[in-house]
Formats: C-alpha cells, structure tokens, sequence
C-alpha cells in the first residue's frame, strides 16, 4: 500500500535532475507515446510504462513508484474515474491528470471534485508540459508541507510524553501551553494553568531579588537555570531544576519563553539521607564524631574573632549495669530516650552528638565558661532525677562531665582531648559531676593524640577493664594447654 507520507521529492524535475517516473493509464499505446514526445520535446526528462487494466495499475503503483499518473477517460476495461479512485486511497500524494479524446464539463468536474489535479485533451498536449510542471511543482510544495506538519507532530508528541515539566508563556509570562508532566507535577490541570502567571506556583522561599535576577536575565535574551522551591496545588512544596530559555521572533524581539523544569525533590532526599548516613549516628539520630569536629572546626574560627564558646563531653556512669541486666538493645533504647531528654534541655544553637557508646559531645558556640558550667549542671540533675523504666524495672542513672572553653588558641582535637581529660577528672573524683579543664600545663601536650589514649588507659585500668581482659587472655592460654 502506498499511502501515508509521501518520499522525498525528485532531485530533478526532467530539465537536468532525475527522470520524471510516469504512469500512463492508456489502451492505445500510440497515445501514450504522443504525451510523452510532447514532455520530451519541452525539454522533460522521462521513464515511464502503461497499462490498461486496474490489476496492472494497482501492480505498478507498488513496482514502479511513479512521481506522476496520466490517465485517459474512457477504457475497455478501464476508466478513468476508477484509476483516480484507486490512487486517492493508495498514493494520493501523487499528481493524476486526466488526458482524454474527449471529456464533458460535467465529467470534468466529477473528475476535479474527485482529486484529480487537473485535466486536458489529447488534441491539446502543447499544455501538457505546462500541466505536468505545474503538478510536479504542486507535488513538490504538499511534499514540504506534509513533512513539515509530520516534524510538528513528532515534536508536539515529544513535547507531550517528556519526562520532565514543559511550560511556554508569551513575552509577559502568562501561560499559553504546558504539558502532562508539569501537570503531574504541579497538580494543576491545563485549563486553571492557561492564562495564569507561573508566580502561581511561587513558594515564598526564595527572596525577591531572586526573582528580579531571573527576570532581568531572560528579558535580555539569555538561558536561565536554576533551582528554587515551588509549591503544588495541595500546599506540598517541591525542589525543581529550572531552565528558561526566551525564543525571539524573525525581527529578534521575544515572542515567548520556553520554560523546563524536573522535580529532584527525591533525589534530594535521597542525597541528604547519604549525607546523613556519613555525618548522624544511625542509633540516636544525632550528628556523629564527624559532625561535631566539623562544628569544633567553625566554633574555634569564631572564637579566634572574639566569640569564645565551650565544649562539654558526658559520659554515663556505670551504663555497663544496664547492658549487662537488660541486655543491649535495652540499653540502645536507653541511648535513645536520653539523648532526647539532653535534646530538650540544650537550646536551639547547641549541638548535641552521640561520639559512641555512653559518650555525648556538646558544642556551646558563644558560651562563656560560667554559663557553659551552669548549662552542663542543669543535664546532670536532669539525668539524675530521670528514672529509666523497662517492664517493672526502673534505672537510676548519673553522668558526669568535662567542659573545656574554646578561646580560639587550641585546636579542635585539642579541645576535645582537654575536655576528655576533665572528664576523666569528674569520673575520677567520684562521678555524678561536672569538672572544668583550668590546667595551663596540660594544654600544651593535649594536642597529642597520645594523651588521649594516656587517658583511656587510665580509665580502663580504673574500672578493671584491662585487668579483666589479661585474665580472659590467660586463661585461654590454660585452657589450651
């Protein structure tokens, strides 16, 4: 079947390009040979074949792939209005012109009414160069037409099954066209978006003078991109990657602007949970040891311009009964009830991390010492008057602590050593207290990261860890002897 788009056009029109492929419905072989002396003579270049029965026209159309059909009126077998028929519904991008002894104006209409594209007699073929040139020129302008509207479509069904939200507005930005997608992202459908202001998805995040920056840059004719906050129909805001890009006129003012937008609210979730996972403790929920430096890193710069802060390191004393009573995941539930408790004592500029085990740290940016000790003695009764219950079991519990100040002369992980050094001070003296570092002396070696293993050793001799340990050890050396 030869229907749908029509090929290409001739490289030629039979003046110096391809030959002019024609079909001639004809049962007098003579004629056909007239019509084509006739083009021949007017300087066409011609292939062509006839036949003179519908089975043989129809077999042609395919094999031959003729840019042209002549056909006569009146057959034996044949006619001329059954040839047209047949060429409308299976190539009717091809020029038919009728050719006849003799053709009525009543026939002649049917005949044009019908697709044909034109029609003369055979005692008149001097017109049938001009017919044929003006048929092939016709042929040649439906052809461009018919690919230009095929591209249109293609685009338009593009445009239509993007992914990613389209949107195109006139030169003021009022909406003319927006695609499912945008729908599907906004919420909203194309009527209640057609003739608005894309300011009706305008979030409040974002300061006016973002706006402004955006508007100046597309009224001079460049590409904006961006991301910004938006807000569906339902309230719910959402993260978009925006581009905009102005499209100019042929006298090179802007006409519209084409704007297109992907939803990356999951992917930004999704990245803020990987962040989570390298900077929060998975148990409390908490930043980690590396968040907290991060933090002592900022908190020691401030203190360097003349903002001093504080740090505090806790610790829980004798959590080793919980986990050995009720088991660990008791006791991770008690980690987690009472960084919350810690949580709603601490004030919004506080940072609280869990470093591991029972250990918390406390970032008190622009906290003096004196306020510092006072706020770390509220967390101690606070946990001290806190009864843990687990079925009909209850806890008492105490933590003890170490504050050092951050003057901005100690590094980081000096700060941290120092006030891991006044707790060992606090568990030392008794527990169940907060002890400041003062200790000049001492500063200068905290910054090693010795002292601070010095100080876990100590600990652990303290509470008989080690020497637990060396006993584990030498008895598996009995035993395997």
């Amino acid at each position: 079947m030869l229907t749908g788009i029509p090929p290409a056009p001739p490289t030629g029109d039979g003046a110096g390009g391809r030959p002019i492929r024609i079909l001639i419905v004809e049962d007098v072989p003579e004629d056909a040979e007239l019509e084509v002396e006739a083009l021949t003579a007017a300087g066409f270049a011609v292939t062509w074949t006839r036949v003179e029965t519908a089975p043989a026209f129809i077999e042609e159309l395919v094999r031959f792939q003729p840019d042209l059909i002549l056909s006569d009126y009146s057959l034996p077998q044949f006619n001329g209005m059954e040839a047209l028929v047949i060429a409308r519904e299976r190539a009717p991008y091809i020029p038919f012109l009728v050719v006849t002894g003799s053709i009525n104006e009543e026939t002649a209409v049917s005949c044009m009414k019908a697709g044909a594209w034109d029609y003369l007699l055979k005692d008149s073929l001097r017109r049938l160069s001009f017919a044929v040139s003006g048929a092939m020129e016709l042929k040649g302008r439906r052809e461009a037409q018919a690919r230009a509207e095929l591209q249109l479509r293609l685009q338009g069904l593009a445009l239509e099954s993007a992914a990613d939200g389209i949107i195109i507005t006139d030169s003021t930005g009022h909406i003319e066209w927006v695609n499912p997608a945008l729908m599907a992202i906004t919420g909203y459908s194309r009527e209640e978006l057609i003739g608005q202001n894309p300011r009706l998805f305008k979030s409040g995040t974002h300061r006016d003078a973002f706006y402004r920056e955006m508007w100046a840059t597309i009224s001079e004719g460049k590409s904006w991109r961006g991301e910004l906050y938006n807000r569906r129909k339902d309230g719910s805001l959402y993260i978009e990657e925006l581009t905009i890009a102005p499209v100019k006129g042929p006298a090179g003012a802007i006409t519209h602007f084409v704007g297109i937008q992907q939803d990356v609210s999951v992917r930004r979730r999704q990245e803020e949970e990987i962040r989570n996972l390298e900077i929060r403790d998975p148990l409390t929920g908490l930043p980690n040891r590396k968040m907290l430096m991060e933090r002592l890193e900022a908190a020691v710069r401030w203190a360097q311009r003349g903002r001093p802060g504080s740090f505090l390191i806790l610790d829980l004393d004798n959590f080793k009964l919980v986990n050995d009573s009720v088991g660990h995941a008791a006791g991770d539930h008690f980690l987690i009830v009472l960084s919350k408790l810690l949580q709603e004592i601490l004030r919004p500029t506080d940072m609280l991390a869990h470093l591991g085990g029972d250990e918390f740290g406390v970032v008190l940016e622009e906290t003096p010492l004196e306020e510092a000790q006072a706020l770390a003695e509220r967390l101690r009764v606070a946990v001290v008057e806190f009864r843990f219950r687990l079925g009909e079991r209850e806890f008492e519990t105490s933590i003890s602590g170490g504050l050092c100040p951050i003057d901005g002369t100690l590094t980081p992980q000096a700060v941290l050593s120092l006030a891991d050094s006044a707790l060992y001070s606090a568990k030392e003296t008794g527990r169940n207290r907060v002890a400041l570092y003062r200790s000049e002396e001492e500063r200068g070696n905290a910054s090693s990261e010795a002292s601070r293993w010095v100080i876990r050793l100590k600990d652990a001799v303290r509470t008989d860890r080690l020497l637990r340990s060396e006993e584990r050890r030498v008895g598996k050396e009995c035993r395997s002897r």
